[in-house]
């Protein structure tokens, strides 16, 4: 048995020192140039499985050394032309993420919409399905305001697991109360839709009363898989809306991510996905409707464009709602522009109406994180005038509430109703208001920008984008997240003269780093630290689990300190070792291979090929399956000595969800869907369930 929680962590700071004194990074050894020792053979293609994937799955090492590593590395480079129909079969459980912005708004209106549907009273949908999500939401909306007029804690209304405990319990009461839901009804009306056939069992729900259809979202965890059985994905999906739109899409949009990064055969355009979509940050709760237009940022702007040309991507980037909400130049409005001077005849008009003024995030953010870099050479007068160059670059004239409540008292609930319509397909594209740009010519980096309405930003995009100090930038960070933390001048030069002399192609740049002795030099084996999706995903991939239920996966992200979608500031996440490694950072990966190695719930690892009896023969397998090389004696001796250990589970089940990030993070994550069917428990016996955990959590595993 485990002796005590002190001995756990002491095997982890074992891990620790190992990790610090067998391979060490310090900052100058790194930056020094190293002698090519190139790798060769079957260590060549390892390594390129670790850099330029999410890592390999079972079989993928023989896959690629049949294919020969140059003519995988060309497939890669042309995703379209991999078969990766049994991915996008998985994706068919998340049918929310193929609607537009507006379908998806319109389908599950956001809190912004409710509030204003349940002020003007405007008809609901006719759709069965629609009509009865706008109703379960405008339904919560009431409650939630009710509880605020009466002081009542606004948390009372919130789901909550009912597994949770005592405290859990008092609150479910207070919901059940202020829901008129009386004791025993959410059990009673479980009993009743159980016997149902799928169909009917949907519509059954669809038309529950008010009081039965609180109650339904107050039935226990474990028997909402059972509620949902045999059902349809859109209707899986309509069911789990009715407990929550913008919750469904956030939970949604973070579940397809990493199913697509652990199973899709178009490796290295998701590893690119991830890194554009990293590099052009936007923060899923920077507002309500965030959840709304991330979707179609990542699918329709980012990954169509992650192997292409940059300057298209830096154009459809700065024409995305997401982006222009989330830097705010949506709003952004020229000081000498129409709008602005005839403010003085909008005093009366709301507060969404009123100009706001220049706005210079975007400009700020373009040129120090999306092109030229910090020390790129612009100047404060230089965001000025790019913000004055990108005023008018907004949003169609769109949602607006207090012009719909004033609609709806002159004009009518009906009109309204359309009106509401027709302002969510606008208010989710792109427009350009003459009337809010700056006029005249601007200056930028020493060029004269001649007035020319929206032209001018796509001239200074342009401009950004052929910079040589755009090349430097991006080459360096492409080859920070592709080969290390201090990358070889020599290479980054390479690749920032492929980036110029192809006009910013992509595919041309990864391949001048492939094709580099740089790339291949064996110093660099291992020299990245993997970041927590990395290590997430890498994890998952090379146990070969079966995955039914990523939201386990979201959750541990949140835990492992790396919430998808969660980097508050427009600089994103950092990829460098400086940033993750840290004692209590493995702690958590550590206890995150033990319950994977048990099995999380909905995530089934699979049985790596063993041979041998003895304890060190299945072990030595093990390393060979999980670490692609024998792992150092350190590691071994560790896991020899504590594979046995029966507490290993349940102490790593304590101490990871008792993380300090497990808390706040979940706190504001964007939700959970009902459950799918919860996989069962592993077949691994517990010995080799530990072997394989303490192996993810081993220091061999946190490299790449």
């Amino acid at each position: 048995m485990l002796r005590s929680n002190s001995s756990f962590r002491a095997l982890c700071s074992a891990a620790l020192c190992c990790l610090l004194a067998g391979q060490p990074l310090l900052a100058e050894e790194a930056a020094r140039p190293q002698a090519p020792n190139r790798l060769t053979g079957q260590e060549r293609v390892r390594y390129a499985l670790n850099r330029l994937t999410f890592g390999p799955r079972p079989g993928d090492l023989e896959a690629v050394e049949k294919t020969g590593l140059d003519r995988w590395f060309e497939q890669q480079l042309h995703p379209s032309a991999i078969d990766d129909t049994a991915m996008l079969a998985r994706l068919e459980a998340y049918p929310a993420m193929k609607l537009s912005t507006a379908e998806l708004m319109r389908r599950f209106p956001s809190p912004q919409m409710i509030r204003v549907l349940e002020r003007t009273g405007a008809p609901l949908p006719g759709d069965p399905a629609e009509r009865a999500i706008y109703r379960s939401q405008i339904e919560q909306y009431r409650l939630r305001t009710a509880a605020q007029q009466q002081g009542q804690d606004v948390a009372q209304m919130q789901p909550q697991n009912d597994m949770a405990g005592d405290d859990a319990a008092s609150k479910r009461d207070a919901r059940m109360l202020a829901a008129g839901v009386q004791p025993g009804q959410p059990q009673r009306l479980a009993r009743e839709l159980s016997g149902m056939p799928p169909q009917e069992r949907f519509d059954r729900i669809l038309n529950l009363d008010t009081s039965d259809l609180m109650a339904l979202r107050m039935i226990g965890q474990q028997k909402l898989p059972a509620l949902v059985e045999g059902m349809t994905p859109e209707q899986k999906e309509t069911l789990a809306a009715l407990g929550g739109t913008a919750r469904l899409v956030g939970a949604e949009l973070m579940e397809q991510r990493l199913i697509r990064e652990i199973y899709s055969t178009h490796q290295l355009e998701e590893v690119m996905t991830s890194f554009w979509t990293n590099h052009f940050n936007v923060y899923l709760r920077k507002n309500a409707q965030e959840p709304y237009y991330l979707p179609s940022y990542e699918r329709d702007v980012i990954r169509p464009r992650a192997l292409g040309n940059f300057e298209d991507l830096l154009v459809a980037v700065a024409k995305s709602p997401a982006m222009l909400v989330y830097l705010d130049n949506f709003q952004s409005t020229g000081p000498k522009s129409q709008a602005a001077t005839r403010q003085p005849l909008l005093q009366r008009a709301s507060a969404q109406q009123r100009p706001t003024g220049l706005n210079e995030n975007y400009a700020r953010e373009l040129m120090e994180l999306h092109t030229l870099g910090v020390n790129g050479g612009y100047t404060q007068k230089d965001v000025t005038e790019v913000a004055k160059v990108f005023t008018g670059w907004t949003l169609d004239p769109g949602f607006r509430p207090q012009q719909e409540i004033r609609r709806s008292v002159f004009g009518g609930r009906q009109q309204a109703a359309r009106q509401i319509g027709m302002n969510i397909a606008s208010a989710n594209q792109f427009a350009f208001l003459e009337r809010r740009h700056e006029p005249g010519s601007k200056t930028v980096l020493g060029v004269t920008i001649q007035e020319s309405g929206e032209q001018e930003g796509l001239q200074v995009l342009h401009i950004l984008a052929t910079s040589p100090a755009t090349a430097h930038f991006l080459s360096e960070k492409l080859a920070e997240r592709f080969v290390s933390d201090h990358p070889i001048p020599k290479l980054v030069d390479k690749m920032a003269a492929s980036f110029t002399r192809s006009h910013g192609e992509i595919k041309a740049v990864l391949k001048t780093m492939f094709d580099a002795p740089e790339f291949w030099a064996a110093s660099n084996d291992e020299a990245k630290f993997k970041t927590p999706e990395e290590f997430l995903v890498s994890a998952v991939r090379a146990t070969g689990a079966e995955v039914e239920n990523p939201l386990p996966l979201v959750q541990a992200m949140n835990t492992l300190g790396m919430p998808l979608y969660g980097a508050q500031p427009p600089t994103g996440y950092k990829s460098d070792q400086e940033t993750w490694l840290n004692t209590a950072a493995l702690v958590n990966r550590m206890n995150f291979g033990i319950r994977l190695g048990h099995s999380l719930p909905g995530v089934l690892v699979g049985n790596p090929a063993t041979s041998g009896n003895s304890d060190e023969t299945r072990e030595k397998a093990l390393e060979i399956a999980l670490l692609g090389r024998p792992a150092s004696a350190g590691t071994r001796k560790t896991v020899l000595e504590q594979f046995r250990n029966s507490g290993l589970q349940a102490q790593a089940e304590k101490d990871f969800m008792a993380s300090p990030e497990q808390g706040s993070q979940m706190q504001a994550n964007p939700g959970a869907r009902p459950p799918r069917p919860v996989v069962p428990a592993s077949n691994l016996d517990d010995q080799t369930a530990n072997m394989i955990g303490l192996l993810i959590g081993s220091p061999e595993f946190q490299r790449r």
